[in-house]
């Protein structure tokens, strides 16, 4: 019995040793992976450290990489999106109690409410009490623009022709064609000064282009023609074709005021102006026939056919004509041009003309 014990002790130490053995192998097969697989830090403590996951904590968190939420993305304070933003797709909301601010592809409206004002570029405000303020111009889809305020409830656009007579006598380059003011240049107030004829008659001139508003909702112009200096007779040339060529024919305003009468006067009167329509004629002679009507008289004449004649003389302050006035430095020569007129006034007198297409 003795021997079976002793041999029993000695087989369980030798198991003892072998399991000590392997067991200390295995830690040092472990502790040799592990060092194995570690790594230096790249930087010093504390930096260097991996970044915290997006959390509900109070401190600032950055990302640099792209950010994807697949639900609802809403800021409760601000949120800034730039700085260079092509497109936004969907729907972008910031809001509080106070008010929303919506953008987006599917979203009709944009409530704006609680903000001082949006400046974008500098030229276009939108103001907290809804004024819209735009710094230059609108421009529309065919290239027009508009600087003034938008016409509504029957006001229509009036094209003013201011001509005055520059003080120098030097004549320049000729233009060779009367200027007429465009839309666009009533609207941006345009001036030149030009010499439509020349040396043939020396009468350089300031064409000054302004736009008027008014409820009369006829085609007109008005052309007003002053010489500051009360020394000469001031003359502006225009063609009427557009105004007085058809055969319902236009209405012609005028009013002058005398600038050095002790007793201030002024003077008004309406015509009526028609002109041969070439189409209704079956006898056509050189020309163009015409006639003007006033309350206490009327002129006829022929335009085109190379005769110089007056169209009207209105209380000789004034004189509407066709050729090349000697007064203003011309041979007295006809306007080759049937539907071109001179419109005249005296040293002494402001005239504004008034052209409407109608004879109503």
């Amino acid at each position: 019995m003795k021997k079976i014990l002793v041999s029993l002790y000695k087989s369980i130490r030798q198991i003892g040793v072998v399991s000590f053995v392997l067991s200390l192998a295995f830690l040092s097969l472990v502790a040799i992976y592990t060092v194995q697989g570690w790594s230096e830090p790249t930087q010093a403590p504390p930096n260097g450290n991996v970044s915290l996951p997006i959390n509900a904590g109070s401190d600032t968190q950055y990302k640099s990489g792209a950010l994807g939420v697949g639900g609802v993305f809403r800021a409760y304070s601000s949120a800034i999106i730039g700085p260079n933003i092509d497109n936004i797709w969907g729907d972008l909301i910031v809001g509080s109690d106070s008010g929303d601010m919506v953008m987006g592809v599917s979203v009709g409206n944009a409530w704006i409410n609680s903000l001082k004002k949006i400046v974008i570029n500098g030229g276009l405000t939108v103001e907290n009490n809804g004024d819209v303020v735009i710094a230059n111009s609108l421009k529309f889809p065919d290239g027009t623009t508009q600087t003034t305020a938008g016409t509504t409830g029957g006001v229509s656009e009036r094209i003013i022709q201011k001509v005055t007579r520059l003080t120098s006598t030097s004549c320049s380059t000729p233009n060779n064609e009367i200027h007429q003011c465009s839309r666009e240049e009533a609207l941006s107030n345009y001036t030149t000064d030009v010499d439509p004829y020349g040396s043939a008659e020396c009468h350089p001139v300031r064409i000054e282009c302004s736009m008027e508003y008014t409820t009369d909702s006829s085609n007109s112009i008005q052309i007003e023609i002053n010489d500051p200096s009360n020394t000469h007779w001031e003359c502006a040339d225009y063609n009427l074709q557009d105004y007085c060529g058809d055969e319902d024919g236009c209405r012609v305003a005028y009013y002058g005021q005398h600038k050095t009468a002790g007793d201030d006067m002024v003077r008004g009167i309406s015509m009526f102006m028609n002109m041969e329509q070439p189409s209704w004629s079956s006898n056509l002679g050189a020309g163009l026939y015409g006639h003007i009507q006033l309350h206490s008289g009327e002129y006829n004449w022929i335009n085109g056919d190379g005769t110089a004649d007056n169209v009207a003389n209105l209380w000789e302050w004034t004189y509407i004509m066709n050729y090349y006035w000697s007064a203003c430095g011309g041979n007295n020569t006809a306007f080759s041009n049937p539907y071109v007129f001179r419109f005249t006034t005296h040293p002494a007198i402001h005239s504004k003309y008034i052209i409407y297409d109608k004879a109503d």
